[in-house]
């Protein structure tokens, strides 16, 4: 190895990633003893910071610079506004990076980002893209604001998401499921999913100023776009029986004034439908409103505004057609037609 990259590897060990105690300065603070420490905002203006606080004492110049990028890169982020819920797991898969590889992030090469990306063998092909996407725009940000004058990920190329079909539960399931729930709680984490398509951490947001005259519901959703999305009437007649301000799904007295987290309503349904026999994802509850609104002869563009995605094509990979049917136009094929010989009869013959 080159005396170059020795000393780069040398300097970058141990990195301040590895350990969450060890993380770089954030100026927001410095207590009596004169040490940096992070605050629990990046400014008085109580910008969210992603990054631990910690004691900095005794840390090298060139750790402090590698995380300083990293908050100077959360704040652009804050910027866009870009959702907490993006940044966080954006700086939390750098981080691991980080980790791994046992340099400076800013450093890496597309040999070590290739490394990386390989040896992540215990994920599906949709995280390894969603990763690659967020190391894309990591090192893209690097390489706009100067601190380093290539792309690595130009080399490494890009992990394509795979082309998966949506896989609604059955009719049937979703019948027996709503059978089978007993509290008032989890029924309506069903039903927001299934009638209104809220996500996990939508239904878990949800508060009773979001109401909209009793028939929408405001709905901050993915990229922290806005939408009004229809209430079905059993949403209608439930809502005036929940609280008209305030979390519709509140943390316990442990944690006053904060809602439930998205993964706790995934695993409060995933339960739910262990129980009641169904084998499926709480997401796929959200698969059978698209399929069932396109299998009812609802316009395409209906059901992408009521779904709120970003692309009509997305919306189209909903569009199932049903095996009965598929047989039935095959059967209407004659390559006898332009004859005068009949189908059945050059059959028989």
């Amino acid at each position: 190895m080159a005396p170059r990259q020795n000393e780069r590897r040398l300097r970058a060990v141990p990195h301040p990633l590895q350990d969450d105690k060890k993380s770089a300065p954030c100026p927001s603070r410095i207590d009596n003893q004169g040490q940096q420490e992070v605050n629990s905002s990046l400014t008085d203006a109580n910008i969210p910071a992603v990054l631990s606080p910690v004691n900095v004492a005794g840390t090298h110049h060139a750790h402090n610079v590698a995380m300083l990028l990293v908050q100077e890169w959360e704040l652009f982020m804050l910027a866009r506004r870009l959702s907490q819920r993006t940044i966080t797991e954006r700086i939390r898969v750098i981080k691991s990076f980080a980790s791994s590889i046992g340099i400076e992030p800013s450093q890496a090469s597309a040999l070590d980002v290739a490394r990386w990306l390989a040896q992540q063998s215990s994920l599906g092909q949709s995280s390894l893209a969603t990763y690659s996407q967020y190391l894309k725009a990591w090192f893209k940000w690097l390489q706009v604001h100067e601190h380093r004058t290539d792309d690595p990920m130009v080399k490494v190329g890009t992990v394509r998401y795979p082309d998966r079909a949506p896989r609604p539960v059955s009719d049937r399931d979703l019948a027996r499921l709503l059978e089978t729930v007993n509290r008032k709680r989890t029924r309506l984490m069903v039903l927001l999913y299934c009638l209104a398509g809220l996500r996990a951490f939508e239904i878990a947001k949800l508060r009773g100023e979001d109401i909209v005259d009793g028939v929408f519901v405001r709905v901050l959703g993915k990229g922290n776009k806005e939408r009004l999305v229809p209430l079905h009437p059993i949403l209608q007649a439930i809502a005036p029986t929940m609280p008209e301000r305030g979390w519709w799904f509140p943390r316990d007295s442990r944690w006053p004034g904060m809602h439930i987290s998205g993964k706790s309503v995934s695993q409060t349904i995933s339960l739910t439908m262990r129980r009641a026999g169904v084998r499926a994802t709480p997401h796929q509850l959200r698969h059978w409103q698209g399929t069932t609104l396109l299998d009812e002869g609802v316009d395409i563009r209906v059901v992408q505004e009521i779904m709120r995605h970003a692309s009509i094509s997305t919306t189209a990979q909903y569009t199932q057609v049903p095996t009965h049917k598929t047989s039935e136009a095959v059967s209407r094929l004659n390559p006898f037609r332009g004859a005068e010989t009949k189908l059945t009869v050059a059959l028989a013959g």
